[in-house]
């Protein structure tokens, strides 16, 4: 059963509405996130940045686990074995709800978009 066009109004609605409500916030979170030299290559201070994500999480109550992705340190990645040695990658995890109702972010713009959602 499809939703109607007036309850997907008025989801698109809340959901524009709580995204006014951190707008400032959520600009401040990108500067400090841009602030952050990752440009790759190298792929420098990756965990400075999954460490500010972490930390917004938690502020909004969202538990993480950050995890390096294997085969990314010590040169073990032929191409850019010297990168890597230096600048290893990571991986953020964070979810919200369990089972079928379960949210999971993969990308920074909907881990944003999404904060901004669920504080409403």
């Amino acid at each position: 059963m499809q939703p109607s066009a007036k309850s997907m109004r008025s989801t698109t609605q809340r959901i524009l509405d709580a995204v006014r409500e951190v707008r400032s916030e959520m600009g401040e979170f990108t500067k400090t996130l841009v602030a952050i030299p990752t440009e790759n290559p190298p792929g420098r201070d990756y965990r400075a940045c999954v460490d500010a994500i972490a930390a917004k999480l938690s502020e909004m109550g969202l538990p993480s686990r950050i995890e390096e992705i294997p085969g990314t340190a010590r040169g073990s990645v032929p191409a850019d074995a010297e990168a890597a040695d230096v600048h290893p990658r990571y991986w953020l995890r964070s979810t919200y709800g369990e089972g079928s109702r379960a949210l999971f972010c993969h990308t920074l713009r909907t881990a944003i978009f999404l904060a901004a959602v669920l504080r409403t």
